[in-house]
């Protein structure tokens, strides 16, 4: 599970491992409630191809301006190169997919300048 700190909106953006369960969460950080939570239907081992392709999970992530978020999709913790991976470009207000983007190999990190 990767975490991030969006100190301009108070907000903890949390997004689980795809080799795990998966989801994404947003919780703000004054009042301790979640704000967005996306669960995935299944744990990702019993999950299908298809099911693993739109699941929302990621082994990193970045927080943008606005409500972008960025996650890093690939199949487990440690990037390979010989895998194809993708970034899922977030609305962090409520957690829906707005683009993906496959890249060849699986990325090693994100990283959102504002």
């Amino acid at each position: 599970m990767e975490f991030a700190v969006d100190s301009g909106t108070h907000r903890l953006v949390a997004a689980g491992s795809c080799a795990y369960v998966g989801g994404f969460s947003v919780i703000d950080l004054r009042t301790g409630r979640p704000h967005v939570r996306v669960q995935v239907a299944s744990p990702m081992a019993l999950a299908t191809p298809l099911a693993i392709q739109r699941a929302v999970c990621g082994e990193r992530i970045a927080v943008g301006s606005g409500p972008l978020v960025v996650v890093r999709k690939s199949a487990g913790p440690r990037p390979m190169a010989r895998e194809a991976g993708s970034l899922l470009f977030l609305n962090g207000n409520t957690g829906a997919v707005m683009h993906r983007v496959g890249t060849p190999a699986e990325t090693s990190d994100v990283l959102v300048a504002r």
